[in-house]
């Protein structure tokens, strides 16, 4: 048969329905949709698990030593290393505002790159937050640092206690201004900066007491190097650092890729496989009395395998279209690993329609001209 006459044959079986295109496209499209659901939700499951560990704070691990933290070595662990780091240590007075002088802030002084251990939000004078004034509070400590040349960051519990719109904290002898604020719910974080205010500093040569690390992919490495940045005693009874995780509620370490290695889905690919061919081999096993007639008639074997696949291709792309389609749509609420769930989508409709083929090309090569009275006999 000439190309022609083949893609005539094919076009005319899809359009009269002899080739049974919409039952096979919604069964196809039924089977491989589950199955992309499957592997895409369940990495989606991994990542939303990452997601939830970082936002939790579990990512960020502390050495707490006072006095004995080497602000300069905690904060050049950044410069050696994909992480952030942040020298930290708590002032003795705390911030008292006259709305409630009973509770007062205690007070953090930070290198600059606690901003991003801490995730803080920056409010800059356009965010259109036109924000209340607490006034009356003492603590001297605070005005001491020239805060308010530069700003203070607050924990989010501060915006729970004076209102979301907040800018200005007045205090004696100066106001400090509120340049950021840091998510710090009460899940389980160490207690203590929620209620707080933390004033950024350029990293002193006065020690710390602490030394914050975050890093992710977290570094098997971080408690070591947690231990370096901690400035030997002279006293023989000082007490040994402490290491400890900002959150302990989510575990302590988090292993995405014994997660995503271990997942339930992590066979859909080969059902997929599979599947797409056990349903060309029967979309096309299903029609072997009409094909082995037409090997009868004179048809060659390749123009007959030919015009199968033309026909079966139609169900076949349309199915795995919608269903990458379908993805594409839950991916984009991934911006940042949409690209991964599509490749992980694309293997498994991929496999899926390379089984499909397969399958149609096995059945229409295994339908044979003399068993066109066998074919017969099996009718319905």
């Amino acid at each position: 048969m000439r190309p022609q006459a083949v893609l005539r044959e094919a076009t005319r079986d899809v359009s009269t329905g002899t080739s049974k295109f919409l039952l096979y496209f919604l069964v196809y499209l039924a089977l491989l949709g589950l199955l992309t659901a499957h592997e895409v939700t369940s990495v989606s499951a991994s990542i939303d698990s990452a997601q939830k560990f970082q936002q939790a704070g579990a990512n960020v691990r502390i050495v707490s030593s006072a006095g004995r933290v080497d602000g300069a070595a905690c904060v050049a662990l950044a410069d050696n290393y994909d992480v952030s780091a942040a020298a930290v240590r708590q002032l003795p007075g705390q911030f008292r505002a006259a709305t409630m002088r009973s509770v007062p802030l205690p007070q953090y002084v930070a290198t600059p790159s606690i901003e991003g251990v801490l995730g803080v939000k920056r409010r800059d004078a356009g965010d259109g937050v036109r924000g209340s004034r607490v006034p009356g509070g003492t603590g001297g400590a605070v005005g001491a640092h020239g805060e308010s040349d530069t700003g203070v960051f607050v924990g989010s519990q501060v915006l729970d206690q004076f209102g979301e719109g907040l800018r200005m904290l007045a205090g004696d002898p100066e106001e400090l201004t509120i340049a950021g604020v840091y998510p710090y719910p009460d899940d389980g974080r160490t207690p203590g900066y929620g209620f707080a205010v933390v004033i950024p500093e350029p990293t002193s040569s006065e020690p710390y007491d602490e030394c914050w690390v975050k890093s992710w992919p977290e570094l098997p490495e971080v408690n070591g190097l947690l231990h370096s940045v901690v400035i030997p005693s002279e006293k023989s009874d000082a007490a040994s650092p402490d290491l400890s995780q900002l959150n302990t509620t989510l575990g302590r370490t988090f292993d995405g890729a014994a997660m995503f290695n271990n997942r339930m889905s992590r066979f859909d690919t080969y059902v997929a496989l599979l599947t797409g061919a056990t349903i060309g081999f029967f979309a096309v096993r299903s029609r072997r009395l009409e094909l082995a007639s037409a090997l009868h008639a004179g048809v060659g074997r390749g123009s007959l395998t030919f015009t199968q696949l033309l026909q079966q291709c139609v169900w076949i792309a349309l199915a795995s279209g919608v269903t990458f389609a379908a993805t594409a749509v839950f991916a984009s609420y991934y911006p940042d690993d949409a690209g991964s769930l599509l490749g992980i989508a694309a293997r498994v409709i991929g496999l899926g329609a390379v089984g499909a083929l397969a399958g149609v090309v096995g059945a229409a090569v295994t339908i044979r001209e003399r068993a066109l009275f066998v074919y017969f006999k099996q009718r319905e």
